[in-house]
């Protein structure tokens, strides 16, 4: 799938841990969001840095693109998110890779699904 990793270090010794590592997002998603109003608790637009920061409700599924984000498997929103100083962007990934997670029984992890949106082919 061509996602990269980097090890995560223990926190007593800073040695690598054996069965632990931290997935490199592939980029960020070519398309925005679609972000309704209802679904938005908080909206902030942060002029030092040019940016709107949304704080979500959770009541409904993530946000679905506007068009298809790319051809990532492991990826983040062009948008920020958070409470106070937290500014992220949010992490997706694809149906494929959360198959080979699944499968794998990959532990630590909770998903979120987004509503599928079937998206013009690109010319």
């Amino acid at each position: 799938m061509g996602i990269e990793c980097r090890q995560v270090l223990a926190y007593r010794n800073q040695k690598p841990l054996k069965t632990v590592v931290q997935l490199v997002s592939q980029g960020i998603a070519e398309s925005k969001l679609i972000l309704e109003e209802s679904c938005i608790t908080e909206k902030h637009f942060i002029n030092e840095w040019n940016m709107t920061k949304y704080m979500l409700n959770g009541e409904s599924f993530a946000p679905a693109f506007e068009t298809s984000p790319g051809n990532f498997d492991f990826f983040v929103s062009q948008e920020y998110f958070g409470s106070g100083g937290v500014n992220e962007n949010e992490v997706f990934i694809s149906q494929r890779l959360y198959q080979v997670l699944k499968e794998n029984r990959v532990k630590g992890l909770s998903y979120c699904p987004c509503p599928a949106v079937s998206y013009e082919p690109r010319q």
